[in-house]
């Protein structure tokens, strides 16, 4: 009967420690977009001429500034095969991009703490003499949308911030 109260009282204490986990974030919110996330600390929320969403930014640094956006694409096909598609598609225009190289690094499956599956795919990509890394959790977020949410910072950085960005892509979530 105890190891049955012990037990029951750890898992309960685990569910409040993750809802206070949760609430605790400061929540960015893209209402016209349907879905939130959790900002990580220190960064501020920005627009970006020409884009739909905001842009969440890593306090300032020198050269490069380690950023988190929000790119909605149209497809009705698998979320698998519309990553296959737009890693093709970006493959084949790395020159049109003004990038020297880019490779996929990995590609997995990913779950955020709200349950929504989604794919993530890290980048390699020199561009303009610095070798960034990019993180990209895509999801299908309904209908034949499709979200890609792209945490870039410097490949050296990487160590600090793919956890960070593993955190913030954890807590994103639907709205409506």
């Amino acid at each position: 009967m105890m190891k049955k109260a012990l037990f029951a009282l750890t898992l309960l204490l685990l569910f409040a420690l993750n809802c206070l986990a949760q609430q605790d974030c400061q929540r960015h919110r893209e209402t016209e977009g349907g879905f939130s996330i959790c900002k990580p600390d220190g960064w501020t929320v920005e627009e970006s001429r020409g884009d739909k969403f905001k842009v969440l930014f890593a306090p300032r640094a020198d050269a490069c500034t380690s950023n988190i956006n929000f790119k909605e694409g149209t497809s009705a096909a698998p979320l698998a095969d519309y990553v296959a598609a737009e890693i093709k598609k970006l493959m084949s225009s790395i020159e049109q991009i003004g990038a020297t190289s880019i490779k996929v690094v990995s590609q997995s499956d990913f779950t955020t703490s709200s349950n929504l599956h989604g794919i993530k795919v890290v980048f390699s990509t020199e561009y303009k003499g610095f070798q960034f890394r990019q993180l990209q959790y895509i999801f299908d977020i309904g209908g034949s949308r499709k979200l890609v949410v792209t945490g870039t910072g410097l490949e050296k950085d990487q160590q600090q911030l793919d956890p960070l960005f593993d955190r913030a892509a954890k807590s994103f979530q639907l709205d409506r």
